[in-house]
């Protein structure tokens, strides 16, 4: 109670910005009010336009069992922020955990497109390429990153695997 009241004297002090609805949202969504969070949230979004906003909106929205209005918020914030890495990132992340890699491919191709040396877009994206067998891409990509990073051990670990399944073929 204490939490939210702070929040809500937030949102009075400072009514153009996103925090008191930021931590209305987290407190509704400890409390698994996941309608209630998400529209918190995106009131929140309203009044800053921010990535962390969009993802937990989404997300809520998602916890919320409503997987069509959670791409319908998805669809929109990418329409409104189409050089937005994170969201996609995010998004990309989302569906590598789900093993849907045929849905990671686009948003890790977005994401990249707009952050074209993030190490961790590249070593995901080369990853998730193997998995579906385009292994000749994957090792182009991975490639890239390793050039970043030749001790970092997943890219390491990308990379190799990926070279061995284009030389399998």
């Amino acid at each position: 109670e204490e939490a939210m009241a702070e929040a809500r004297k937030l949102q009075k002090e400072h009514p153009d910005r996103a925090l008191g609805f930021a931590i209305e949202g987290e407190i509704l969504s400890e409390q698994k009010k996941w309608n209630e969070a998400a529209a918190a949230y995106r009131e929140g979004l309203v009044r800053q336009p921010l990535p962390f906003l969009a993802i937990a909106r989404y997300s809520a929205v998602e916890s919320a069992e409503k997987p069509t209005d959670a791409i319908e918020v998805a669809n929109k914030w990418i329409k409104d922020h189409p050089k937005d890495a994170v969201f996609q990132l995010f998004l990309a992340d989302q569906s590598q955990v789900k093993k849907d890699y045929r849905t990671a491919v686009p948003h890790y191709r977005a994401a990249l497109a707009n952050e074209p040396d993030s190490l961790p877009i590249l070593n995901n994206l080369a990853y998730v390429l193997t998995e579906l067998g385009d292994s000749k891409a994957a090792a182009g990509i991975a490639e890239r990153a390793y050039v970043q990073a030749p001790f970092n051990v997943n890219v390491i670990d990308t990379f190799g695997w990926a070279l061995v399944q284009s030389t399998a073929l």
